[in-house]
């Protein structure tokens, strides 16, 4: 169980979300709506705030997190079963890799334990934006390179 900061989910999640479904959206080839994106962003966003409260094993929520990010996929940006599929794994697989190099260097850098960062509201917010800086970057990348 865990219980999110309100700080957190509004500065951190709500844009990491936004982020997933912008990215699965390039990957696949498809013009990203940025108005159509909020939608799904903020449902998604929220689901993980509740997710995260209920009492489940560790893992759990992350395994939930990518079901719904799935079904908005399909359902609020109206996308094939396959191009939803498609667009979840790539997205979630690259904020994966980018989360697990950018946080490993933080806490090596800052020489903090991600449990420390975890308690402390301010740092769980702020310290995972250079993750969110470089999504947002691959994001921009992918974007002008596929002229969309």
């Amino acid at each position: 169980m865990d219980k999110m900061p309100i700080l957190s989910l509004i500065f951190y999640s709500i844009p990491e979300s936004y982020l997933i479904f912008t990215f699965g959206m390039i990957a696949i080839g498809q013009r990203p709506n940025y108005l159509n994106i909020a939608i799904p962003a903020v449902i998604s966003a929220l689901a993980s705030y509740f997710v995260r409260m209920a009492p489940l094993t560790f893992g759990a929520h992350s395994i939930i997190g990518v079901f719904i990010a799935f079904i908005l996929f399909k359902i609020a940006l109206k996308i094939s079963l396959k191009q939803a599929l498609l667009a979840t794994i790539i997205s979630m697989g690259t904020l994966l890799a980018i989360e697990q190099s950018v946080t490993y260097l933080m806490e090596t850098l800052l020489g903090l334990h991600l449990q420390e960062i975890w308690k402390d509201p301010i740092l769980r917010t702020l310290l995972p934006w250079p993750q969110l800086l470089i999504y947002a970057a691959i994001c921009l990348l992918l974007y002008r390179k596929r002229s969309l």
